[in-house]
């Protein structure tokens, strides 16, 4: 199954319409969480997302993102993989999102 993927414009209309089966999925690192993330994201580094694949929900529609859209698209193959139909990897990732001008959270410890 071929990775789908959106554009920042795209992910930012989901993100303002906040639809209760979305999660914006923010596989990066922690000391670039702490540079800024998508408010609400759930923050899983890419390293333990397998591991956290019996958390999360199967049914749940996940928009994918990292800096760049490399380790993003590396864990769509792998949530496909494990069974979720729902992902969406983001390309442009947060230095599209952050280019735009769009709204960002530091990260809570």
């Amino acid at each position: 199954m071929d990775i789908q993927a959106l554009s920042i414009e795209k992910v930012y209309q989901i993100f303002q319409d906040n639809p209760s089966e979305t999660i914006f999925l923010d596989v990066r690192r922690p000391e670039e969480w702490q540079e800024g993330a998508i408010p609400g994201s759930l923050k899983i580094r890419l390293n333990n997302l397998a591991e956290n694949f019996p958390k999360l929900d199967k049914v749940k529609q996940y928009i994918v993102i990292c800096r760049s859209g490399f380790r993003s698209e590396i864990a769509c193959q792998d949530m496909l993989a494990a069974g979720f139909n729902r992902v969406f990897n983001v390309p442009d990732g947060m230095l599209g999102w952050v280019e735009k001008g769009y709204p960002v959270e530091p990260h809570q410890s």
